[in-house]
């Protein structure tokens, strides 16, 4: 947190939580600080003092949070522009690791090699990803919890990533 003003560029995989809570916020559940497990908060991530063009969340439910009536969705992906982030990549729903994981790749291929704009970028990575340029399959350990897809064109693996923000 100390540092994350010093970045252009914040990418956060961790878990994202969303309370089923009334009136609790969501969360990113970091790793373990000194044997505790960690944790940042909406409030803790609105005292940040960012001057990052982008963050990516690559966690699950980022851009979803609780409704506040008459001030919107309080969401991860809002308090980072809160905090003065010019965009957000995050997503809507439960993201899986390999399928995102490789759309990360993907994202930031385009934008730090090839030089397009962050909305351009992430459109033709699901472009690709829906035209089954990324397909992955089953899991071969079967432990996958999500059996019924099979291949990562399939929209629920690349769908949830939305970009938020001043986008260029």
């Amino acid at each position: 947190r100390e540092n994350a003003g010093r970045f252009t560029i914040l990418h956060v995989a961790a878990h994202g939580c969303r309370s089923t809570a009334p009136y609790a916020d969501p969360i990113l559940a970091l790793s373990r600080e000194n044997g505790g497990s960690s944790a940042l908060t909406c409030q803790q991530i609105l005292q940040l003092d960012l001057t990052a063009d982008l963050v990516v969340l690559a966690a699950c439910d980022t851009a979803r949070g609780r409704k506040i009536d008459g001030d919107g969705i309080l969401s991860l992906a809002r308090a980072f522009l809160h905090a003065g982030a010019r965009d957000v990549v995050a997503s809507l729903w439960e993201a899986r690791d390999l399928e995102a994981g490789d759309l990360m790749i993907r994202l930031y291929r385009r934008l730090l090699k090839e030089g397009v704009s962050r909305a351009d970028a992430l459109r033709q990575v699901k472009l690709d990803m829906l035209a089954g340029k990324a397909s992955r399959g089953v899991d071969p350990t079967g432990k996958d919890q999500i059996t019924r897809f099979a291949d990562s064109a399939d929209p629920y693996f690349w769908a949830a990533f939305v970009i938020l923000g001043a986008s260029e």
